[in-house]
């Protein structure tokens, strides 16, 4: 059997072989990126890849609507056909991405590389991760890609969420000096908008962390639709306190900063040490909508859990954080 989603025909044109007939599996469980319903395809004739991945547009009205606020199959689609040329890292094969529609047909990377974010990555895995994003971060700073969107667009779309659902589950927590800051930053967060648009803006992934990297011997990076220009400490934030365990952070974080340092130095780009450790801090709290989002529409474990690491680091940052945000 086929999918009403894509044709045998379209199928064909997109890999470049003939495919007599496919099968469609959902693929249940994944991502955790809750944006998009994703399938594998397995193609029938000659010399047709085993399978595929096809991600469409979410079936699910209200992660739909997500996703379109913040314009996340555009994104994704736009990085697939425009900018995944002559990378210094790697990204899954993009076999065809459709111009009437949010579709996406990609190489299957299966099961290969997976790392529990629940578990965080080892000390090898998060030297490589911090080393591949300085390589997305100066790749796109030397070949910046023209402006589509920035990171007031999806600060805007947030607010919304994050004086909800966001805000609603913080309340539920302990009562500790990290949770008021990030209880005042959730009710107040349009207020701070501006604090992010001054800084220095990068094409950045915006969702970096384990649930969208692969380890299979380097390192893939999946899942392009967030991808905007903003402050670099976005990315340093997601991955470090959602794809760190709370002790293991603390333990490497200023080793992962220089790291990242020192990898940009490597394409001719200077940064001081304050300058992104402020960039990493100041992203801490804007980055409470994943374990927000996930409170809300996911696992309520893990949910709880990347809670829990967030409010860790805004802990460990507090006085800094304190002076900026109130």
């Amino acid at each position: 059997m086929g999918s009403p989603l894509i044709t045998t025909r379209e199928l064909s044109r997109a890999i470049g072989r003939e495919v007599s007939r496919f099968t469609a599996r959902p693929v249940r469980g994944a991502p955790h990126g809750y944006m998009a319903d994703i399938y594998r395809l397995e193609p029938s004739g000659v010399d047709v890849p085993d399978t595929l991945i096809m991600k469409v547009a979410s079936s699910d009205p209200e992660r739909r609507a997500i996703a379109e606020r913040f314009g996340s199959y555009q994104n994704e689609q736009h990085f697939y056909t425009s900018l995944n040329q002559n990378l210094p890292f790697r990204v899954p094969h993009c076999y065809h991405s459709a111009d009437d529609r949010f579709l996406l047909l990609l190489e299957d990377l299966g099961d290969q590389g997976i790392v529990s974010a629940m578990d965080g990555a080892s000390r090898e895995q998060a030297e490589l991760a911090i080393q591949t994003l300085a390589k997305i971060h100066g790749h796109f700073r030397l070949h910046p890609p023209k402006l589509r969107q920035t990171i007031e667009v999806g600060l805007r779309s947030a607010v919304t969420d994050m004086q909800t659902f966001v805000l609603h589950n913080l309340e539920q927590l302990e009562d500790t000096p990290a949770q008021r800051l990030a209880a005042h930053y959730a009710a107040g967060s349009d207020d701070y908008i501006h604090l992010y648009q001054q800084q220095n803006q990068v094409f950045t992934h915006l969702d970096y962390r384990l649930d969208n990297l692969r380890f299979p011997d380097d390192l893939i990076v999946l899942d392009w639709g967030e991808s905007t220009h903003a402050p670099a400490g976005f990315d340093l934030a997601n991955f470090l306190v959602s794809s760190l365990t709370i002790e293991n952070r603390r333990s490497w974080e200023a080793w992962l900063l220089a790291t990242y340092r020192e990898t940009l130095g490597g394409f001719g780009i200077s940064e001081s040490k304050e300058s992104v450790l402020n960039t990493y801090r100041t992203a801490l709290l804007p980055t409470l909508y994943l374990p927000g989002l996930i409170l809300a529409h996911g696992d309520k474990d893990e949910g709880t859990e990347l809670a829990a690491r967030n409010l860790a680091a805004i802990e460990d940052h507090l006085p800094y954080l304190a002076s900026v945000f109130t």
